[in-house]
């Protein structure tokens, strides 16, 4: 009989005692379509592949954060684990044997070579994260990160200070120096504020050395500004130039940098010589100084 047909008082007994005990239709679904319900829970449960591909994913990056931060150019290592054996195996396969949590794999010797001088793959062993040897070791590749970040950043700009009261001398000297440094193609900043102590500069002179410091910067060939100004005038204001880039750039530059050391260094000599020929033409005159008394 079905339950539509049943009195108030024995629906409710119904939907208390006999409803929960049944299988609504479509509420259960099998693991495999042809087994039932009980043989399909003995079936061995596997990891989703999104969450195994993920492990991998952070196995191999691991691996190759390892190679990268000891400089190492081989994948295979031969690494010594806790228990002292010896092994030969990938990075991602020594990284993946032990607990990274309390050990860490630690290279003792980067360059290997055997009898013949063929390079042999890097020696490591893995050691407990507890030791002092750990924290310098992290303290060492912390620096090389902080060192290669630097270089991908590349060379820090220029930086030159003016004041809006600035005198001819001091302006002519920075104007130079402003050439000079576009010229190399490098990044400047050039720092206008007002002088700490002395007169406040009047309009007239704010818009003279801005005029002077466009003039030397469209004296530079392909030197631009590279950003707008930053401040306002008559108070603290930057201003952001760039010299001019070329595939050669950084030859031009460096050219031009050995050329400035060995001028230096020709006018340290002559400057040496000039100073050597005086002494020998002192020494001369003090000796005929000395003769003449005699020769009286």
């Amino acid at each position: 009989m079905s339950r539509y047909h049943l009195s108030g008082t024995s629906r409710a007994l119904y939907r208390v005692f006999i409803a929960p005990t049944l299988t609504p239709p479509g509420r259960f679904r099998l693991q495999h379509p042809f087994l039932l319900p009980q043989a399909a829970r003995l079936l061995p449960q596997t990891a989703p592949f999104s969450t195994q591909q993920r492990a991998d994913d952070d196995i191999s990056a691991a691996a190759e954060a390892f190679r990268r931060d000891h400089g190492l150019q081989s994948d295979v290592v031969v690494f010594v684990d806790s228990n002292g054996i010896t092994h030969t195996a990938s990075i991602r396969t020594a990284l993946s044997s032990f607990d990274n949590n309390t050990h860490y794999l630690s290279v003792l010797q980067k360059v290997r070579f055997d009898q013949n001088k063929k390079a042999l793959p890097p020696y490591c062993k893995v050691l407990s994260k507890s030791t002092r040897t750990y924290q310098l070791e992290m303290k060492l590749a912390q620096q090389r990160r902080e060192r290669e970040k630097k270089k991908a950043a590349g060379p820090a700009p220029k930086k030159l200070e003016f004041n809006w009261a600035i005198e001819a001398g001091d302006l002519k000297h920075r104007l130079n120096r402003l050439r000079e440094f576009l010229e190399d193609g490098k990044h400047v900043e050039v720092l206008i504020g007002p002088k700490r102590k002395g007169r406040k500069a009047t309009e007239q002179e704010c818009a003279s050395l801005l005029k002077s410091m466009k003039e030397a910067v469209g004296e530079v060939d392909g030197a631009k500004e590279s950003k707008p100004a930053d401040g306002s005038v008559g108070g603290v204001m930057t201003h952001f130039f760039e010299g001019k880039k070329s595939t050669e750039g950084e030859v031009d530059r460096e050219n031009s940098d050995v050329n400035r050391k060995e001028k230096r260094k020709l006018e340290a000599k002559q400057r040496e010589e000039k100073k050597a020929e005086r002494r020998k033409k002192m020494q001369q005159e003090i000796e005929q100084r000395i003769k003449q008394p005699a020769d009286a």
